[in-house]
This record gives C-alpha cells, structure tokens and sequence, in this order.
C-alpha cells in the first residue's frame, strides 16, 4: 500500500495521516514506507503481509489473526496487538524495527494445544524478546522471554527436559520472577519441619520422632509447640544458622543434610535472581 498520490484522508501515504480503521476483513498487503499511525485493526485476518519501512505509532491490533506476518525496519513505538492469535511473526531487519516500553505484545492463547502449536508460539515470543533485547529494553525483554520459557515447557514431550524446566520455574521463574526463590524457600523449609517431626528431633534433651511413636503429643496444644520447635529446626539448619535447643537427631541427619545443601543453592538462586534484575 503505497499511497503517496492520494490526497483524500485519512489514508496511508507517509505525508499526511489521521488514522483509520480496518474492521473485520481479510488482508494479504504490503504496507511499504507507509504512516499507519493510530491505525485500528479490530477483527481482521492477516495472512502473509509485510510491513517495511513503515511508521506503526501506536498502531492498535485486536481481536484479530495474525500467520506470516513479515517485519522490516518498522516503528512500533506504542505499538498494541491484543487478544490476536499470532502465528509465524518475523523482524527481517536491514537496520533496526523501534520498540518502546509502551509497545504490548498480549499473550497468545493456545487453540490446539500440540506441541507443534506450542513450539510456534514460544518462536513468536522469543522473536518478540530478542527484538525488546535489541532495542535495549530489558523488563520488557525479561517478560517475554518469561512467557516463552513457559510455553517452551508445555511443549517438552521428554521427561528429563521437562523435570529440569520446571525446577527452573519453581525455584526462580526463569530468573525473572524475585518472588519465587522466597515462595519455593518458604514452602521447602515447612516440607522439612513435617520431615523433623516424623523422623525425629530433640528439644531440650526430649526426642520426638513420630515414626517410632516417641513424644507423641497429648494435646493439640503441644502438637502446635510441637510444630513450632521443627519450624524452627528448619529455618535454623536452611539458613544456615543452626541452634543448641533444637536439633535433629542420627534418624534424621540425612533430611539435615539435604535441606542444608538445597539451603545453600536456593540462597544462591534468589541472589543470582536479585542480582540480574538489579543489572537491568
């Protein structure tokens, strides 16, 4: 759409444009050294169309679909594309396609739900956030990655690839989420105090260990006690801290170790985590 001799408006010859709008209608176009700026593009289909050298301010896509779709050196700053299916999306830049932190990319809900759709999808994610990388735009860059991480998951068929993915996302969210290395700790550290009240621990010279039946608790009173001194174990033997009132015993040492070593790694991933965003 090369509209340079048009004088009527709104249209899309790169002088003058007052936006306009496309509403539910099938396009294979070319926009070549265009201003579709404010443009509307609300339930339409968009098949094998090119965008080059075209100036795409706040350019608005909804409700709509979206397959082979082929960026050149365009300017998306404040740039929308919401609520559309995005299939096959590429930036074949000679220079550099602009993006903004005002530039929104939706997320692309899954159809079909095979591996085949799920791998499309993360491309088009990674291609989203290699393009934010690229212009220098590091959050937005950290979200879509986070987003093609997770439907890179969902299309893992193997067990050992898909196990180590989803250890990547509980324990720090791909290093893109602060909050999750404190929620794993948290949640970790109360899966070993119930591992210290079962196998065994010692307060103030009095074993527990509800495996063997010794220091069962007559009370719901001194359950909670209970549950409180092997909260505390946790904490102290994660953290490092260790502590003479509470402590485990030979039944438990290996449940100790394990946690002391995990302690130590999820210490390390939640400030590696800390330290990636702060770069940013």
């Amino acid at each position: 759409m090369i509209l340079e001799e048009i004088n009527n408006v709104p249209s899309l010859n790169k002088r003058d444009n007052l936006s306009c709008t496309f509403e539910k209608c099938k396009l294979y176009c070319k926009f070549l050294n265009s201003n579709i700026t404010y443009l509307i593009i609300d339930e339409c289909e968009l098949k094998d169309t090119s965008f080059e050298l075209t100036d795409m301010c706040n350019v608005i896509i909804i409700n709509s679909y979206m397959e082979k779709i082929n960026l050149i050196d365009v300017d998306l700053s404040g740039g929308k594309i919401i609520s559309t299916y995005i299939e096959d999306l590429e930036f074949n830049d000679k220079t550099k396609s602009k993006l903004d932190p005002k530039s929104f990319f939706d997320k692309i809900e899954p159809k079909k739900r095979t591996k085949e759709e799920y791998e499309g999808i993360y491309t088009v994610y990674a291609t989203i956030a290699n393009k934010f990388n690229e212009n220098n735009l590091k959050n937005n860059f950290g979200e879509y990655y986070y987003l093609c991480r997770n439907m890179q998951r969902r299309s893992l068929k193997k067990v050992l690839p898909k196990i180590s993915s989803y250890i990547y996302w509980l324990t720090c969210g791909y290093g893109e989420r602060l909050l999750f290395p404190l929620i794993t700790s948290l949640v970790l550290m109360l899966i070993f105090a119930v591992m210290y009240i079962v196998f065994g621990y010692s307060y103030e010279k009095e074993i527990t260990a509800y495996w063997w039946g010794v220091g069962l608790p007559k009370s719901f009173n001194e359950f909670l006690s209970q549950v409180n001194q092997c909260i505390n174990i946790s904490v102290e033997v994660f953290t490092g801290l260790g502590s003479d009132n509470e402590t485990p015993i030979p039944s438990s040492f290996i449940v100790a170790n394990a946690e002391m070593i995990i302690g130590v790694i999820m210490t390390g991933v939640g400030i590696g985590t800390l330290t990636r965003k702060l770069i940013r």
